[in-house]
């Protein structure tokens, strides 16, 4: 069982097709009031490389303790959905530059 948190980290990344990482941001995010099977959005600005070459990438999150830098692995029956960046990360979308 977790312990639970006020503060996470949410690291979210952009991640090329060798999946190396081409744009990343922290931000914390309050977690005291989430309760289960519910959910929260926010909206953020992820900085991109001004000479981004065209291709396929994956935009994915994960979620931290800001005080350790442990990720918080994630419990999710759809295991496709972790596989570009780990068990501690969502992948949310792909995307094409062209």
């Amino acid at each position: 069982m977790l312990r639970p948190y006020a503060i996470l980290g949410a690291a979210t990344a952009l991640r090329d097709t060798w999946r190396a990482r081409v744009a990343q941001v922290d931000l914390p995010y309050p977690a005291a009031a989430w309760g289960e099977r519910r959910y929260h959005t926010t909206e953020l600005m992820l900085p991109l490389p001004n000479a981004l070459p065209a291709g396929h990438y994956t935009l994915g999150i994960g979620l931290y303790d800001p005080q350790t830098g442990q990720r918080i692995t994630l419990d999710t029956p759809i295991p496709a959905l972790t596989s570009q960046f780990g068990p501690e990360a969502l992948t949310l979308t792909t995307l094409m530059v062209p």
